[in-house]
């Protein structure tokens, strides 16, 4: 049986260094990672970007928000999610965020698992793309 979204916050905040100073923090994940975990959720070179499977579906196994740096020494805010075939998709999408934690609080307070998202994509009102989530 597969846990989603139980929601470890601040009391389980880790930061990490690696790429000189830049720091890693781990806002909320849905259970305790090891540290091989948190490498994997987070610095693996094997994340991939969530853009690039708009309008495919998976199924969340587990997920991780945390704060890094990026290549301009911007901090932003990320989310990773590991699929049940094992492959973790990253996005620092604020929109794909937003809506994947609430659907994570509507169905833990269901006592329910998500079964399915898929990685929809759309256009502002100003004309940019971007990505949400939506029931698979």
């Amino acid at each position: 049986m597969i846990i989603m979204c139980s929601g470890t916050i601040a009391s389980n905040q880790r930061q990490c260094k690696s790429k000189g100073e830049t720091k890693m923090k781990i806002i909320e994940t849905s259970r305790q990672f090891t540290a091989a975990e948190t490498w994997k959720m987070t610095r693996d070179a094997a994340i991939q970007k969530m853009s690039d499977i708009e309008g495919q579906t998976f199924k969340p196994v587990e997920y991780c928000v945390y704060e890094d740096t990026n290549a301009d020494g911007k901090e932003q805010t990320l989310l990773s999610i590991l699929s049940d075939e094992g492959v973790v998709y990253a996005t620092n999408s604020e929109t794909f965020r937003r809506e994947f934690l609430d659907m994570c609080n509507v169905f833990r307070e269901a006592h329910e698992e998500i079964e399915k998202i898929s990685v929809m994509g759309g256009t502002t009102n100003n004309g940019r793309h971007f990505i949400t989530c939506a029931l698979g």
